[in-house]
């Protein structure tokens, strides 16, 4: 099921504005239990598309019976879909290089309109996050998908820095600087949402728009075992930086596919080589491939910052914020209200 949260209501068009402005899906087609204006306890095909700089949630009313039309038409519009992104892996992406002062963070981009998307990737992800959804974008946007440091093409943090929100942070206003925006929509997924809400907070006058995906908020560590855990980070990270002064780990294709399914617990195999086109190299004897990204970014940071520290920051947050929730579904859909 889905959860769609707004910290600041977008109009509801009207069902002939979706099917005049709705072209194409933000992503693969969900069927939800929906409850509000439109007629209640009824099954609808939701999909997430931009207006404009706007989210919208287009919906269709999927039939009534006999249940093998649901799926049947659940089928067709998943096939839809699966075309749809064959042709967005086609786009015409430009690689972005950006001087932050340290080193170069570096992404891709697509598109020449005046309204700015910046894209953030979850841990130990890429730039290619957005791969399969950058081709939905209208004509009117400049989207950059970065690397965030240690990250696909992106440098690595010299020795004696720590991965951590703020340090992400500072390097994408350091980026963003670079681009020379004034203001530009965030789009971040999971860890990547936890540094565009953090930044969002601090440079409020920098974002017109934030969306989260997968993220409200992190978990936190008590007060009472914050010294402890903190102290566990720091080893692991210690442990780390050490092995990246060690030959890297050399697999094949195929083991790194299967390597990269596993640890993520969400990719498929497609999604599995899309990210790999970014986030893997060949080894120096030429014997397979490595993981490019820094060893210490594996180092788990999250759960140090306290829910009070969270309220605070979204207290601070002015634009427009849609987030956007995955659970995997139950006997019961949920229902989405217009609260």
């Amino acid at each position: 099921m889905v959860v769609l949260m707004v910290h600041q209501a977008l109009p509801t068009p009207s069902p002939q504005r979706l099917s005049e402005h709705t072209k194409r899906p933000m992503n693969k087609p969900i069927n939800v239990r929906v409850s509000g204006d439109i007629e209640p306890h009824k099954w609808y095909n939701v999909r997430l598309a931009m207006v404009g700089d706007k989210a919208v949630v287009a919906m269709r009313r999927m039939p009534e019976s006999p249940t093998e039309d649901k799926k049947e038409q659940s089928t067709k519009l998943a096939r839809e879909d699966d075309q749809l992104s064959d042709q967005n892996e086609v786009l015409n992406w430009e690689e972005v290089e950006i001087d932050i002062g340290w080193g170069t963070m570096r992404g891709k981009a697509i598109g020449n309109g005046p309204h700015h998307i910046l894209g953030l990737h979850g841990w130990l992800d890429n730039a290619n996050t957005f791969d399969l959804v950058a081709g939905v974008l209208p004509e009117s946007v400049r989207f950059v998908s970065l690397d965030l440091p240690g990250h696909g093409l992106s440098d690595h943090f010299p020795t004696g820095f720590v991965y951590d929100p703020r340090g992400y942070m500072a390097s994408v206003k350091r980026a963003v600087i670079g681009l020379g925006w004034k203001q530009f929509t965030f789009l971040g997924h999971s860890m990547g949402a936890v540094v565009a809400i953090m930044y969002t907070a601090v440079f409020p006058e920098d974002v017109h728009a934030l969306i989260s995906i997968d993220i409200i908020k992190t978990w936190s560590y008590p007060p009472e075992k914050q010294a402890s855990q903190m102290r566990k980070y720091f080893y692991q990270y210690f442990d780390n930086e050490k092995m990246c002064t060690q030959n890297p780990l050399v697999y094949t294709e195929e083991e790194l596919i299967k390597k990269t399914i596993e640890g993520s617990k969400s990719l498929d195999e497609r999604g599995a080589k899309i990210m790999l086109k970014r986030g893997a190299k060949p080894s120096e004897d030429g014997k397979g491939l490595i993981l490019s990204r820094d060893l210490r970014c594996k180092t788990y940071f999250i759960g140090f910052i306290g829910l009070d520290v969270w309220i605070e920051a979204a207290k601070a947050i002015t634009c427009p914020f849609l987030i956007i929730k995955y659970v995997p579904a139950k006997e019961e859909a949920i229902a989405i209200n217009e609260s």
